[in-house]
C-alpha cells in the first residue's frame, strides 16, 4: 500500500481533532494568552504557565547551537507543540528579538508533536540555521503550546525558558 494513502488520512484526522467543526474562528487566540516577557528573567519563568503543563531545559544540553527541552502535560486537556520558536537576547535589561540570518522568506515545518498526559516529551532545538551560533549572553526562548479549549477551539499559549551562553 502506498504510504501517501496512509499519511493523508492521518493528517486529516489530526487536523479535525484539533480544529473541530466550528470554522476558522477556532484558529484565533483566546485573548487569555500571556504577554511576552520583556524584562529581566524571572525564577521559574515558563515552567508552568498553564497549571499542569511544563516546559523546561534539559540539564546539560545548552550550547551556542541549540538545547534540549522537556515537556510534561499533567492535565486532562489535549496539547501539542510545533517546530516554530523565537529567540531573544537580554540587552540592557530588556529582551530583544534576534535578527535572522536567513535571506528572504523562511518558515518552519508544519508539524504537531503531541503531549500525552503524564509522559515526558523531549525535543531537540537547533537554531543555527535561523540565528547562527549564539554569542555569550542571556537568552529567552519562546515556544507556543497549542491547547484544546474545553468549550471549543484552541488557544496558543507562549512558554518561555531563559538560559545563559557562557564565554
Amino acid at each position: 500500500m502506498n504510504k501517501n494513502f496512509i499519511i493523508l488520512p492521518l493528517s486529516l484526522l489530526v487536523m479535525l481533532l484539533f480544529t473541530g467543526c466550528n470554522g476558522p474562528k477556532q484558529m484565533e487566540p483566546s485573548g487569555e494568552t500571556p504577554e511576552t516577557p520583556t524584562s529581566l528573567p524571572l525564577a521559574g519563568e515558563g515552567e508552568e504557565i498553564v497549571e499542569g503543563i511544563t516546559m523546561k531545559i534539559v540539564e546539560g544540553t545548552v550550547s551556542p547551537q541549540g538545547l534540549g527541552l522537556e515537556f510534561l502535560n499533567e492535565t486532562d486537556r489535549e496539547a501539542l507543540f510545533g517546530e516554530d520558536f523565537i529567540l531573544r537576547k537580554l540587552v540592557q535589561d530588556r529582551y530583544q528579538d534576534l535578527p535572522v540570518i536567513v535571506e528572504g522568506d523562511y518558515g518552519f515545518e508544519d508539524i504537531g508533536y503531541g503531549l500525552p498526559r503524564g509522559e515526558k516529551v523531549l525535543h531537540e532545538m537547533n537554531w543555527v540555521w535561523l540565528y547562527g551560533e549564539l554569542e555569550e549572553g542571556t537568552y529567552q526562548l519562546e515556544k507556543k503550546i497549542i491547547l484544546r479549549k474545553e468549550e471549543s477551539g484552541i488557544e496558543l499559549v507562549p512558554y518561555f525558558v531563559v538560559f545563559e551562553i557562557p564565554h
